[in-house]
């Protein structure tokens, strides 16, 4: 908090951007010690019955059908410590169960309303199948960590799952400053830009209220667009994955006319992709000013077309992007819209931060 404190005062960042990302932390357990709710009832009706055969043996009088070295009642709270374990499991996937199905029993009936609103709309029975009913209940798959009950099952960037927690950041767009950390329990990000958004929102006023949200493609969802207008804030997620390499005049194609009754989804793909694709992987990041270093020697710098020609600061714009690895011409085009003569001695590039 001091630290963005200080960057404000001082002016080295001016906060209207925000990007959001994540990355899979593994938890202090193995995935090996999770434990699903089909296998803990399994494995307790083993080990009841067990406890059961035990005490009718401790009963009898003749004991040598007990083996050597066993003690019966070592063995017995062995089996009662397990089934102690078992029984808290069981009931942390239980209170999970719990509320997964009182949040799908909501969705369920937004679902059922929206039918029925779009019938009594048009007059028309809707299409296609309604919407199931959440189950309720815990599912035999669901399961917890007996090392860890906090952590989850997550998909790893490896292709593999393992035991995990959900990192979080909202970094500054300019400074590159950590603005809201966090870690959760939920492995996909479409659920993190709610909570997100809100803990942004949160720190000191001139801090807490960005004009821009940056993300990829792993957070976007109809209600996230939605939930960052009701924010104020103009989101820049991207709706899927662009192929490697397109064609050239794929890359420079303008995009249609955005029509008055465009939904905010749609404004925000004709936003991205506004100016070509090979602007739009640019323009979703900040135009940062670096100070401008002339190969020309002389205090007027006469011998070139740089800001310093005119007696003023200096500058080289440096686009941050995807694509931004090579100048084109559709580049100068575009700094040309700025009002910003572009030169080649003006003008450098930069790979993307990774």
């Amino acid at each position: 908090m001091q630290l963005l404190q200080v960057a404000r005062e001082n002016q080295l960042s001016r906060f209207g951007t925000v990007i959001l990302d994540g990355t899979k932390i593994h938890a202090n357990a193995s995935r090996h010690s999770a434990f699903s709710y089909g296998h803990a009832e399994k494995i307790e009706a083993q080990l009841k019955a067990e406890v059961q055969e035990m005490l009718a043996l401790a009963e009898l009088a003749d004991q040598s059908m007990v083996p050597d070295g066993v003690s019966l009642p070592d063995e017995i709270k062995r089996r009662q410590d397990r089934l102690a374990a078992i029984a808290d499991a069981k009931a942390t996937i239980e209170a999970r169960a719990k509320g997964r199905f009182e949040r799908e029993q909501v969705e369920h009936e937004d679902k059922l309303a929206q039918r029925e609103a779009k019938q009594s709309a048009n007059g028309k029975k809707p299409t296609g199948k309604p919407p199931e009913p959440p189950q309720e209940g815990p599912q035999p798959d669901e399961q917890t960590n007996l090392t860890d009950a906090d952590s989850r099952i997550m998909l790893t960037a490896g292709r593999g799952f393992e035991q995990c927690y959900n990192a979080q950041a909202a970094v500054n767009g300019e400074s590159m400053l950590v603005r809201a950390p966090a870690v959760k329990q939920a492995a996909n990000d479409k659920e993190q830009i709610t909570s997100m958004v809100a803990q942004v929102q949160a720190l000191p006023e001139g801090m807490n209220q960005p004009k821009h949200l940056v993300a990829d493609t792993g957070y976007f969802s109809a209600a996230n667009v939605d939930a960052c207008h009701e924010a104020g804030i103009e989101p820049l997620i991207a709706v899927g994955r662009d192929q490697h390499h397109p064609a050239r005049r794929e890359r420079f194609e303008e995009p249609g006319a955005l029509s008055e009754a465009a939904s905010r989804v749609e404004t925000m793909k004709h936003t991205n992709s506004s100016g070509g694709r090979g602007f739009g992987a640019k323009a979703v990041y900040q135009i940062v000013v670096w100070p401008h270093i002339c190969s020309h020697s002389g205090p007027g710098c006469n011998g070139c077309h740089c800001p310093a020609s005119d007696n003023k600061k200096a500058e080289t714009l440096v686009f941050i992007g995807d694509s931004g690895l090579s100048w084109t011409a559709f580049d100068y085009q575009m700094v040309e819209r700025m009002g910003i003569e572009p030169t080649t001695s003006s003008l450098r590039t930069t790979r993307s931060p990774s």
